[in-house]
């Protein structure tokens, strides 16, 4: 009975990532300098042979994780004056501000997987319920691996809030497979308004895009600018790896008081380092960027690289203070929030 059971779940859960790669998200347009006609493509970046990803998997030493308990809470339904930002875990942060509320990379599932259920699955609870975050005016998805787009989550979204999802290029076709149609795509450095007041532009990331097997860098990734008429309030990096790109947006948009910055699933680093930030380039990325405060993100609630549940944050602390004592002046302010935690920031005074 338990054979055929397994049999049945391994057979359906093949139809679904075959019907998936059949029905792919694909971006068709011009060719550019970022798109050859068929895939999205970057000068800085080194695709990964096959017999790389099984070099690092059969030579795996990873860190130590383990099931921890959130505190959860309740934001507040709106905030007027400055930033409140929080964490509620990997990369899915809530930004309030300006009476919007925006959504980064959504992902409430237990696992970062196909269809929410298959794949590397969480060590830590949200630290929002869903049914405690308030209105939900804007998501932001970054790019399409599961662990940032998280379609049952999306489509919970939609039918309870609503909200406008604003993607890379190509991206509306997955979100499609859900029913989702109030979606914008971007270039990088395209912009859309969010809400009455603000001006999200989508802005460069190293990194790529897959959701199966015949899709590899057919949809756009890329990170964000949320910005006011006055300056730039909040930088979102999705997922990324250290490049030019960081100074590139704040010659072009302006120095971002506070950037979103992952560290975790950064080891081993020969697989890793095009790709992912370690912590201390995190804190090169946000120096490059000239902000003034760096909230990590990115880590402690999916085991998706070799690094443990604690390195991330470890290193970057021990980093941070490395370079405090060589009196270097660009390091940012670092707020270390816990899933489910906030902070306000007026981010107009420097």
């Amino acid at each position: 009975m338990i054979k055929r059971l397994l049999w049945i779940v391994l057979s359906l859960t093949a139809v679904g990532l075959v019907y998936d790669a059949l029905t792919m998200a694909r971006y068709e347009g011009p060719k550019s300098g970022l798109f050859d006609g068929q895939t999205f493509y970057s000068a800085s970046y080194e695709k990964k042979r096959p017999s790389d990803l099984l070099k690092w998997r059969f030579n795996r030493e990873p860190g130590a994780w383990e099931h921890r308990t959130t505190q959860t809470q309740r934001p507040p339904e709106r905030v007027s004056e400055g930033l409140r930002i929080t964490l509620i875990n990997h990369a899915t942060l809530l930004i309030q501000t300006a009476n919007l509320n925006l959504l980064t990379d959504p992902t409430w599932s237990g696992s970062t997987g196909p269809f929410g259920k298959i794949g590397p699955s969480r060590f830590r609870h949200p630290g929002v319920p869903f049914d405690a975050l308030p209105p939900i005016d804007a998501v932001f998805v970054s790019h399409s691996h599961y662990d940032h787009m998280d379609l049952p989550t999306l489509a919970r979204l939609d039918k309870t809030h609503a909200p406008l999802f604003i993607v890379g290029l190509g991206n509306a076709g997955n979100l499609a497979k859900v029913n989702i149609d109030n979606v914008i795509e971007l270039d990088w450095w395209a912009e859309t308004k969010v809400g009455d007041s603000l001006t999200l532009t989508m802005t460069p990331a190293r990194h790529w895009s897959k959701r199966t097997a015949l899709d590899t860098n057919r949809t756009l990734w890329g990170s964000f600018v949320l910005h006011d008429d006055a300056r730039p309030l909040v930088f979102f990096a999705g997922d990324t790896g250290l490049g030019n790109h960081f100074r590139l947006i704040r010659q072009r948009l302006g120095e971002v008081p506070v950037a979103l910055m992952p560290i975790g699933a950064y080891l081993p680093r020969w697989f890793m380092k095009d790709n992912h930030l370690s912590p201390s380039d995190a804190l090169t990325a946000t120096s490059d960027l000239g902000s003034d405060v760096m909230i990590p993100i990115h880590y402690g609630t999916f085991a998706l690289g070799d690094d443990g549940q604690d390195l991330p944050l470890t290193t970057l602390r021990d980093e941070h203070s490395r370079l405090a004592l060589l009196g270097d002046e660009s390091i940012p302010t670092l707020q270390v929030l816990d899933n489910g935690e906030s902070v306000r920031i007026d981010a107009h005074t420097r």
